[in-house]
């Protein structure tokens, strides 16, 4: 390992009361490696509980772990659930569709929207950003923007059934959806006023990574633009309805009918493809049906005459097969990951479960009750049943983290990286704050900063320098306050 004074590197950091006049400070930093994220998901990221591909990977997640016990159980339901704040946000399907919005804190409903028009499952997966929730639904007149708190409706666009046509955001104030006219259109997020639309036939649901959003079609997987909607290349892919896509900094994947591919996402160019054997085909849920993490893609499948579902985890770098569970249930909802470990259920059956990611060991299993929605969240496997919501948390919480105090919320993107990253962190007090990065076992290898910083904002830009790939933690102290997110590199 390279001694920190062969690399120097400029730290810029943003103090938010002095934004709009100065740049407050510049702090030279000498680096003996970088790393990479695994923080696929901002703090505000529109997708609640979904990082920017859509897929349920919490990579910051290092408390929630088996051995789990039921902590409580809200009468609330629906066809999936959100959560953001301590308040649910629970879409369901019925004559008409609607969202109802629940305050766990006050135990109470807030609010409560109807699609006018919608029938049947609503089949629809939300997007939240800022202070709106973007929804819509089966046979519903289009995409509604709704203040999440009130229900207030911000604006309405006119895109008619919006069945498995599920919006993403770039966190830069533009939504990507596709509409019953067979469109994909860029909309500004505050006005719902179209910024640019191609055509795109099909039911799909895009997904955005660095300024490009990626859709497929029955025949093509498409990179565009994510500014303008140019078509930046094309790729033919084995024909079937559109699948989901997922995307970091190792690959783009395409998960559609009996194959898994892995492509370039700057060209297009196939890195791998894994073949399904016979009778076998990917699962098409409306919320997703696939999940990856940092080194695993693991897909839900289910046979030709749908009497089994199984889930199958191929190495994400390699595309070779990892493991593959076989569920004595036809349906296996999309997975779920954090801490090592993929979760999933059974769709409304008495079945819910965690694997090794790596070894597909069985870690955990309920089957007191139906399940048939999951999502990680604060530390707990929140999960729609017939009971309700049931919050499942570890019985033990002892793992490297519970001895940091949380109060610094970092955040970092992109992630996984194997160039440049952001850091963001907000200092809640003026005063000595140290900045370090840590290897896996906790031992200090570069000190970033250690000074008297003012309170505010601050973000912290870093290149990469000669560093070997594996997973390290960035731990900032600041006298009565401490945070710590785990940070991963890729090459």
């Amino acid at each position: 390992m390279k001694t920190k004074n062969l690399i120097q590197r400029k730290l810029l950091l943003t103090d938010k009361k002095t934004t709009m006049k100065t740049i407050k400070s510049f702090i030279i930093v000498v680096l003996t490696f970088l790393f990479s994220i695994n923080i696929s998901a901002q703090t505000d990221w529109l997708m609640v509980n979904r990082c920017p591909q859509r897929t349920n990977y919490l990579p910051e997640e290092t408390v929630l772990k088996p051995p789990f016990e039921i902590e409580t159980t809200i009468s609330q339901w629906g066809e999936f659930i959100l959560k953001k704040d301590n308040i649910f946000y629970l879409p369901n399907g019925g004559d008409p569709n609607k969202i109802t919005v629940y305050d766990n804190e006050n135990q109470k409903e807030l609010w409560r929207f109807e699609l006018e028009g919608s029938g049947g499952g609503i089949s629809f997966f939300p997007a939240i950003s800022g202070d709106k929730i973007f929804i819509g639904g089966q046979n519903a007149k289009g995409l509604y923007a709704l203040d999440r708190l009130t229900g207030e409706q911000k604006w309405f666009r006119d895109f008619g059934n919006l069945f498995r046509r599920n919006p993403i955001l770039d966190n830069k104030g533009h939504i990507f959806i596709s509409n019953s006219s067979n469109k994909l259109s860029c909309l500004n997020e505050n006005t719902g006023e179209t910024i640019w639309s191609i055509d795109a036939p099909g039911y799909l649901t895009p997904t955005y990574d660095n300024n490009k959003v990626f859709i497929s079609t029955y025949d093509d997987l498409i990179a565009l633009n994510s500014k303008t909607g140019e078509v930046l290349w094309k790729r033919i892919h084995a024909s079937g309805p559109s699948g989901q896509i997922l995307v970091d900094g190792s690959g783009i994947f395409l998960c559609v009918n009996s194959t898994i591919a892995c492509y370039n996402p700057e060209t297009g160019s196939e890195k791998w493809y894994y073949q399904l054997p016979d009778s076998l085909y990917v699962t098409g849920f409306d919320a997703g049906t696939a999940c990856l993490s940092d080194s695993v893609l693991c897909i839900s499948l289910v046979n030709d005459s749908y009497t089994h579902g199984s889930l199958l985890a191929i190495n994400k770098f390699t595309g070779k097969k990892l493991w593959k569970y076989i569920s004595e249930y036809p349906f296996i909802k999309g997975p779920a990951a954090a801490n090592s470990i993929i979760y999933s259920c059974a769709d409304y059956k008495p079945w819910i479960a965690g694997f090794n990611q790596m070894t597909g060991e069985k870690v955990f299993e309920d089957t007191s009750q139906n399940y048939w929605s999951t999502i990680i969240a604060d530390h707990g496997l929140y999960a729609l049943s017939s009971s309700g919501i049931t919050i499942f948390k570890s019985k033990t919480s002892a793992t490297s983290d519970n001895s940091i105090n949380k109060d610094i919320f970092i955040t970092a993107y992109p992630n996984p990286t194997n160039d440049e990253m952001t850091i963001s962190y907000d200092i809640p007090q003026t005063g000595k704050t140290k900045i370090s990065l840590c290897d896996i076992n906790g031992k200090e290898k570069v000190i970033l900063n250690n000074k008297i910083t003012v309170a505010g904002e601050y973000k912290l830009h870093l290149g990469k320098r000669d560093i070997n790939q594996g997973i390290y933690f960035i731990v900032i102290k600041n006298e009565r306050f401490t945070g710590r997110k785990k940070l991963v590199f890729i090459r």
